[in-house]
């Protein structure tokens, strides 16, 4: 990883041991299912190691970040490897199980982000429940249909996504899923009742795969009841076996019973479903007759104490009678137990104009893309700049000699080569379509659709063949009437958060709501500002350089890049730099996805992301444009200190990735006693511990230490301790829906000019032990309870 011993160690036994754990050892997979869950693509498993290095490489995360985020993951793959859901929901686990036992892997990608989604709040309980049950009968469905399971990867990779794009939220999450799978045609199709049901009944389930035979058995057995019985365990043990009523082979005694079609009926019903049951006792009935089996006392129908046996046990006789009602009884029950979903959702869009690669009459500026086909398969796109990416890889991926070609040419007279290059240097805005092979991404619509046809022509491809699906123009009208209120109302909302964090600096502190998708602050440079962006896909937060002199621009933006690991090392996490050079203006960015304006339970995640990061990012880009004075080098100087400080202290655990200038961050033992890390439940601060003591240093001249909690994701026990701290120490802001407390701060320490770091440490040291007197006494009180 490129980490120095210690930081490795570290690192190995924060993040890689329990991965490991979670994944049972089988790092492999997880990360061929975690790549497919961030890709959208699913690597070969002897291609997992290389692919996942790109990923890292191009994702340009903090190693922390990244390892955390697949740490986080990794509890999602060990609830599906140990069908322990871990949300207290016996049906859940139970079907997490019996998916299990089935051995179909390739819905692990979407099955773990339908964990992540309750895990965040979007999903409840009950959706979670619905969504694994219907994915359990689809897949049982499709079995016994014998539908081709060659479709499955792709359905189950872009599953998510597509139920999300009909309307950007997660609303409805389970009837859209429903409505998806329903969707879904030829290998893709969710067999109905009719096609299941005549499939069950002819099935020679007796031939079937042994997995799929237990499956059902056990359903069979143990749907609709409490007093379930072991069907699995008995099964792999040969406690229980597959029973056939009427016998394999007819005895003179049972051809007598069937009658004269004795051999037609032996022959069509013998292996079906109708004739088959469990039992612990096969040796014992064997060939016997109909009444033998019935009446044994040891091993018999009447005797048995499975559930299936005993309608068969009030039988006079076994024929073609009794096999055509049980048929019909077990195909009506398993209607009921791999039910067949239906939902009154319908995606809220109309027919959509349409137009071909082929069609050059269409003008398609300033129209906007819903979804493209190619070759018959649709794909929802939020733009066109999306959509000319999915093709152009798809195309290279097909035959990779032709961009390699363009990319590499030193010919002049190519001119579609000006688009490709071997080097991100070679464009002005790059888009990655392969190791060194780069295409241009700052192009119009109209450039995009020349490229396209002029590529098209070059793989021998039919233009024909590419059709693209635009919004109405009165609907976007509509649409963006809509935007205008919902922006409003979001900013309405935000802004006040955004303005309580910048308190100290004023920067939003002349801003309204508005219907704009943005709202800029301003910190006393001229030109220069911080901009927060909600769109319905993403919110971002714009460092934005726009001077009127596009060389001021230029030369801030150089002299901060010049800074770009110790901003990014501040700040934790890496931004995304663009100097723009076509433009008078510069900017660097940090973005926050999946979240979306038009979701209001996503406005409090995005008004904190907003507030937050916009002056996380003011911290540390602002001092670089200011002139360096004895202040700005005096805080940097103390912040050192402070951090050196927190390294020094015994039971003081430092959190250097959550410092910076401004707040130096710290837990002791003693309070994460009474305030535990929660796993898998991020804070405010984006970690498991949801509280900090932090070292305040504003002005340089004076700091305390205060003690702030974040309920973000807080469980109920975790809240209701907050609480009783709240009692006994009020918080400033005593709200009762807050999202930060801060119920205890030290004595303010005076910082003088001569102060030495031994000085500071000493002021420090009081401070600690204030805390620990704080911790001690809090301790006591919350054990009068």
């Amino acid at each position: 990883m490129g980490q120095a011993p210690k930081d490795q160690n570290k690192l190995y036994d924060t993040y890689w041991t329990t991965i490991e754990r979670c994944t049972g050892n089988d790092v492999s997979c997880f990360i061929r299912d975690y790549l497919s869950i961030k890709q959208q693509v699913t690597p070969t498993i002897s291609n997992v190691y290389c692919s996942f290095k790109e990923y890292a490489e191009n994702a340009q995360l903090p190693i922390e970040v990244l390892l955390d985020d697949l740490r986080r993951y990794a509890r999602f793959f060990e609830k599906l490897l140990t069908c322990n859901s871990g949300l207290k929901n016996k049906k859940l686990d139970d079907c997490l199980y019996r998916m299990k036992r089935l051995e179909i892997v390739v819905t692990r990608p979407f099955l773990m982000e339908v964990l992540r989604l309750n895990q965040d709040g979007k999903l409840s309980v009950d959706d979670v429940l619905q969504v694994f049950l219907i994915t359990e009968n689809y897949l049982f469905r499709r079995n016994i249909c014998e539908v081709p399971t060659n479709a499955l990867n792709k359905i189950f990779l872009t599953l998510n996504k597509e139920i999300l794009r009909y309307d950007n939220t997660t609303d409805i999450y389970v009837q859209k899923f429903i409505y998806a799978l329903l969707s879904k045609k030829d290998s893709g199709r969710f067999p109905d009742d009719e096609e299941f049901t005549t499939a069950l009944a002819t099935k020679q389930v007796y031939q079937m795969r042994g997995k799929y035979k237990a499956y059902l058995f056990e359903r069979f057995e143990n749907y609709g009841t409490v007093e379930t019985k072991d069907v699995y365990t008995h099964l792999d043990n040969n406690v229980y076996t597959i029973e056939h009523i009427m016998p394999q082979h007819l005895t003179p005694a049972w051809t007598e019973s069937l009658g004269a079609n004795a051999l037609e009926i032996h022959s069509t019903w013998l292996h079906r479903l109708a004739n088959l049951t469990l039992t612990g006792y096969n040796p014992n009935l064997s060939n016997k007759t109909f009444a033998e089996k019935r009446d044994s006392e040891e091993g018999g129908y009447k005797a048995s104490g499975l559930k299936m046996n005993q309608k068969i046990s009030v039988k006079e006789s076994w024929g073609l009678p009794e096999l055509e009602e049980r048929n019909d009884e077990m195909i009506n029950l398993a209607k009921k137990i791999w039910a067949y979903p239906q939902t009154a959702f319908v995606p809220a869009e109309k027919e959509f104009d349409s137009c071909t690669l082929d069609d050059e009459n269409v003008e398609l500026t300033g129209r906007d893309i819903v979804k493209y086909s190619y070759q018959s398969i649709e794909q929802p796109v939020t733009s066109w700049a999306d959509m000319f990416e999915h093709i152009v890889k798809f195309l290279h991926q097909k035959d990779k000699s032709v961009l390699s070609g363009l990319a590499y040419t030193t010919s002049s007279t190519t001119d579609l080569s000006k688009y490709f290059s071997n080097t991100e240097d070679g464009l002005r805005s790059a888009l990655k379509i392969d190791d060194n092979i780069y295409a241009e991404r700052n192009t119009n619509t109209a450039l995009k659709i020349s490229v396209l046809r002029r590529l098209f022509a070059l793989y021998d491809a039919d233009p024909m063949d590419l059709v693209f699906y635009l919004k109405d123009p009165e609907s976007e009208k509509v649409a963006e009437a809509n935007r205008y209120e919902i922006r409003k109302r979001y900013w309405t909302y935000a802004l006040p958060i955004i303005q309580k964090q910048h308190i100290h600096r004023g920067t939003f502190s002349s801003c309204n709501s508005v219907t704009s998708n943005t709202v800029s602050g301003f910190f006393g440079i001229s030109g220069f500002c911080i901009c927060c962006i909600a769109n319905h896909d993403s919110a971002r937060i714009d460092f934005y350089m726009g001077k009127s002199d596009a060389e001021q621009n230029k030369a801030a933006f150089d002299l901060l890049y010049s800074h770009k690991n110790e901003i990014e090392e501040e700040l934790g996490v890496s931004l995304t730099w663009e100097r723009a050079n076509e433009y008078k203006a510069s900017w660097l960015s940090y973005h926050l996805y999946d979240v979306s304006i038009t979701n209001k339970a996503d406005w409090p995640r995005m008004a904190r992301f907003h507030a937050e990061w916009s002056d996380k990012i003011c911290n540390a880009v602002i001092p670089y444009l200011q002139t360096e004075d004895e202040t700005s080098a005096k805080l940097t100087e103390l912040a050192g200190i402070f951090r050196e400080w927190t390294a020094s202290c015994e039971g003081v655990n430092e959190n250097l990735a959550k410092c910076n200038r401004t707040y130096t961050r710290f837990t002791t033992t003693g309070m994460s006693d009474i305030l535990p890390d929660i796993p898998d439940a991020p804070s405010g601060w984006n970690t498991d511990n949801h509280y900090f003591y932090e070292i305040v240093n504003r002005t340089g001249a004076n700091a305390y230490i205060q003690f702030s909690i974040s309920s973000r994701n807080g469980t109920d026990e975790f809240l209701a301790i907050c609480d009783r701290i709240n009692k006994h120490y009020p918080a400033k802001f005593g709200k009762e829906d807050w999202q930060w407390r801060t119920p205890f701060k030290t004595t303010t320490i005076d910082i003088g000019d001569d102060l030495s770091k031994e000085d500071i440490f000493a002021k420090l040291d009081l401070c600690l032990k204030e805390i620990q007197t704080f911790e001690a006494e809090l301790k006591s009180k919350l054990q009068e309870y």
